[in-house]
C-alpha cells in the first residue's frame, strides 16, 4: 500500500511539474510575442500629444493653457529604411518603368504635382521644426486663445494630399483650439472624394464633409463653409498644405 501510494504521489508530482513548465512556456511565449508586436507593430509609432500639467495650491492636477501644448514627433523603427519624404525631404527615385512614368505624368496632368511621389509618403510624415529660436521661447503667445473652425475647400484633390492636410492639422494643433474641420467639396467627381473620404474620416469627430449642390468656385465655396461653422473664429486653409509646429506650409 505504501509503495502504491508513493507511486501515485510521485506521478502526481511529476504531472504538476510538467503542467507548471507548460504554463510558463506558454505565457513566456505569449509575452515575448506581445512584446515584439508592441515594439515592431508598425513602421511608425503614432504621434502623440501631451499637455504639461502642474499641481495647484490645492494639490489638484489641472491642464495648463493651450500654448503649453507639446507635439511629440513620430519615432521610426531603425530596422527599416527611412520612409520617403521623412522630415520634409524630397522624394528621389529614378523612374525607368513605363507604367510608373505614365502614373507620374497622369498626376502632373490632373493635379499639377507629382501625385505618385506624394502617394509614396506617409499621410502623417514627420516634419522638422523650422521656427526661429525667438518663436520657441516661452511666453510668445496668448494663454487664452479662442477655438476656431477650420474651413478647407477641395475640388478633385489628390487623396494623399488632402488627407495629409487634415492629419497635419489634427496632429500638430492643440485639440482645445480646433473645434472642427469643415471640408467643403466643390462638386468633385473623382471617386475617392466621395464614399471613400467619408468612410476614412468617419471616426474623426471633428471632421465634417459639406457637399456643395453645384460648382461654386473657391470664394463662394469658402463662404458656404463659413456659414456652416460653429466657432466664433474661422480659419481658411488650402487643401494642399501641411501644418508643422507653429507654421503652415503650402505644398
Amino acid at each position: 500500500m505504501f509503495r502504491a501510494f508513493g507511486k501515485k504521489w510521485l506521478l502526481g508530482a511529476l504531472f504538476s511539474i510538467v503542467a507548471v513548465m507548460g504554463l510558463l512556456t506558454l505565457f513566456g511565449s505569449s509575452w515575448e510575442i506581445s512584446s515584439i508586436q508592441n515594439t515592431v507593430r508598425q513602421r511608425f509609432i503614432a504621434p502623440s500629444t501631451d499637455f504639461i500639467t502642474e499641481p495647484t495650491a490645492d494639490s489638484e492636477i489641472v491642464t495648463k493653457s493651450s500654448t503649453k501644448f507639446e507635439y511629440v514627433s513620430q519615432t521610426l523603427d531603425p530596422r527599416f529604411p527611412t520612409p520617403p519624404g521623412d522630415m520634409g525631404s524630397g522624394v528621389v527615385m529614378e523612374v525607368t518603368d513605363a507604367a510608373i512614368s505614365a502614373l507620374v505624368k497622369q498626376g502632373y496632368d490632373m493635379q499639377g504635382l507629382n501625385q505618385f511621389f506624394s502617394d509614396l509618403m506617409s499621410v502623417q510624415r514627420r516634419l522638422p521644426d523650422v521656427r526661429d529660436n525667438w518663436c520657441k521661447e516661452p511666453g510668445r503667445f496668448l494663454s487664452d486663445l479662442p477655438e476656431t473652425s477650420i474651413v478647407i475647400v477641395f475640388y478633385n484633390e489628390a487623396w494623399s494630399v488632402l488627407v495629409r492636410t487634415v492629419h497635419s492639422i489634427l496632429d500638430r494643433s492643440p485639440p482645445n483650439l480646433v473645434k472642427e474641420i469643415v471640408l467643403v467639396d466643390d462638386c468633385s467627381y473623382l471617386p475617392h472624394t466621395k464614399t471613400q473620404l467619408e468612410e476614412y474620416f468617419r471616426t474623426f469627430p471633428k471632421v465634417r464633409i459639406l457637399r456643395a449642390p453645384e460648382r461654386q468656385g473657391l470664394i463662394r465655396a469658402r463662404l458656404l463653409g463659413a456659414q456652416n461653422t460653429t466657432a466664433q473664429i474661422i480659419t481658411f486653409l488650402d487643401a494642399h498644405v501641411e501644418c508643422t509646429v507653429g507654421i503652415t506650409l503650402l505644398l
